[in-house]
């Protein structure tokens, strides 16, 4: 009878999960079983691709991300945006023609305001501006607003966001535009994982130390 309670209890709360997932995701949303979201997140009109996902408290609208994308918690992108261009900030009803507006954005990312590549990291507290376009490999430090498009590769931070340096050097983005390992399965890049880390000279037992010797006291 314990056993069957216990299970009983276990199940509630895989539902419970589930349903707490589904009242926060919004709609016109697509994804996977793969793309994990953190709680108190709201998307809409977002597509994710292959392993890509947010930690809690973000905000995303009318966004497409790539593969293998992470997105920490706190993380806003493409918020409704308020002219100040214009005469007033507050926006009318029918103010703007939102039937061209819908067009301009099909044309630019098909159908979303704002397109983030493949194996690009977002840390927390950062706003992502619509309109923009943030390239493969970028990192997004944290407490950043990003106001303009991001090249790939390339990080930056600051409010607003500016370039700080290139990930890697150009040879070896190169390299790894030619590969494009974001599109292969999880097995394939297992089975190339130290081809593609010898491309970067990425050590990890080197990596562990490198913060504890830069501290001077």
């Amino acid at each position: 009878m314990k056993k069957v309670i216990r299970y009983f209890f276990l199940f509630a709360k895989t539902i419970l999960k589930m349903l707490h997932r589904l009242m926060h995701l919004g709609r016109n949303n697509i994804y996977n079983v793969e793309n994990l979201f953190g709680l108190n997140t709201y998307l809409f009109n977002t597509k994710w691709g292959m392993r890509s996902g947010c930690g809690k408290d973000c905000k995303i609208y009318d966004t497409i991300i790539g593969n293998y994308t992470e997105i920490a918690w706190n993380v806003t992108i493409s918020p409704f945006n308020h002219h100040f261009e214009n005469f007033c900030v507050y926006e009318f009803p029918e103010m703007y023609d939102k039937e061209k507006l819908i067009n301009t954005h099909n044309k630019i990312f098909n159908g979303y305001n704002c397109k983030i590549g493949h194996d690009v990291w977002i840390g927390c507290y950062s706003i992502i501006l619509s309109d923009i376009e943030i390239g493969n490999g970028a990192i997004i430090a944290a407490n950043s607003v990003v106001t303009k498009s991001v090249p790939p590769y390339a990080i930056v931070g600051g409010n607003p966001a500016k370039f700080i340096k290139w990930r890697f050097s150009k040879e070896q983005i190169d390299k790894l535009e030619v590969i494009k390992w974001y599109n292969l399965t999880e097995e394939e890049i297992k089975c190339r994982q130290k081809e593609l880390q010898e491309i970067v000279h990425f050590d990890y037992e080197s990596l562990l130390f490198n913060r504890k010797n830069d501290l001077h006291v």
